[in-house]
């Protein structure tokens, strides 16, 4: 359809450079189709344009999709992550639609300040990793539409740096500027 009518088609974010823009970006990019991007201030007034029709569609993280998913006034699509989402299993990944390149995915992290000791940076990573390890708060998260992931620093500051480098080549490519 994006092919068929190049910049009829919008697509909505939470925002400029926000992980639903540059996912939008990077399956423009991919799949090279003209879509025109629409920043709201927020997932919410995003997401209810796209169920009020007046949007036609967009990347939105889990949380603020899932409800009106499973209430049947979205339609899930696809999932950006490089495997499917445990809450909507029926639902394919972007590369299994055809983009093997595809992968976007929103995360949190814990930081501190860089003159903070090592042994407090070391604690604090063992002890979030076991808690993020608990029955309980995966659970809870996986109710929220997270995926708790614990990593070792070393893992989670290579994950950053590719990271940040897959949305700078995105940001290049696309040519996103900031409002």
């Amino acid at each position: 359809m994006a092919r068929a009518k190049p910049g009829g088609l919008n697509y909505a974010s939470s925002g400029n450079g926000t992980p639903p823009h540059l996912a939008g970006e990077l399956l423009k990019q991919l799949a090279n189709i003209n879509v025109v991007h629409v920043p709201y201030k927020g997932a919410a007034p995003a997401v209810t344009d796209v169920a009020g029709g007046q949007v036609q569609m967009m990347f939105v993280p889990a949380p603020a999709a899932l409800p009106l998913i499973r209430s049947g006034k979205l339609r899930a699509i696809a999932v950006s992550s490089p495997q499917r989402y445990r809450g909507l299993p029926e639902v394919p990944t972007v590369a299994e639609q055809g983009f093997p390149d595809f992968a976007i995915v929103g995360w949190n992290g814990l930081h501190a300040p860089a003159r903070t000791p090592s042994a407090v940076i070391d604690r604090l990573n063992r002890e979030v990793a076991r808690i993020m390890r608990l029955r309980e708060v995966q659970e809870r998260a996986f109710a929220a539409g997270f995926e708790s992931v614990g990593s070792s620093i070393a893992e989670f500051d290579v994950f950053q740096k590719q990271d940040i480098a897959r949305a700078g080549n995105i940001i290049k490519a696309g040519n996103v500027q900031p409002d």
